[in-house]
């Protein structure tokens, strides 16, 4: 029977190349396609199958007849895409559409989250500010200096939470 590395070799001289000017087409060491000639390496890639049969202008089963792995032969099947019917086709693009539209959805979201966020964080600056206008009110009435201390931490710590929610983009 007939190996890969054999059928190589007989359409490589029936093409009148040598091992270094085959090698030089197909981009590969001549060492690694005397390697294949010879049945020293075990299995050749279908990309470099194609690219041999480029080179040959060979069509691709005439090199490929078996598939030669140590003693074992097998023989190759070589199958053309079947292509989707016109059904998948829509759905396909129905989905598409869909994931499109959802994809955008979230984004106005987004875009809302964030602007609500921003409002948010206004609400609570224009907050604090009252609140510390009434604080100095209070003080000047009378409130205790423990109670203003206190307050004023507090609204200090919510001035620092708030400074960190970020501005939208």
């Amino acid at each position: 029977m007939e190996t890969i590395g054999s059928r190589l070799k007989r359409l490589r001289k029936s093409k009148g190349l040598t091992l270094r000017n085959l090698s030089k087409i197909i981009d590969i060491s001549d060492t690694a396609i005397s390697k294949i000639e010879t049945g020293k390496t075990s299995s050749i890639t279908i990309s470099l199958g194609l690219k041999i049969c480029k080179a040959l202008d060979v069509p691709f089963p005439e090199l490929w007849e078996t598939n030669v792995v140590g003693e074992k032969s097998e023989l190759m099947e070589l199958k053309a895409p079947v292509p989707d019917p016109p059904e998948t086709h829509s759905l396909l693009a129905q989905k598409y559409e869909e994931q499109a539209e959802r994809i955008k959805e979230l984004q106005e979201l987004n875009e809302l989250r964030k602007n609500e966020r921003w409002l948010e964080k206004r609400l609570a600056e224009k907050t604090l500010a009252m609140a510390r206008y009434r604080l100095r009110d209070a003080i000047k009435d009378g409130l205790p200096a423990q109670y203003a201390e206190i307050i004023t931490s507090l609204m200090d710590e919510v001035t620092y939470i708030v400074g960190r929610i970020p501005k939208p983009e």
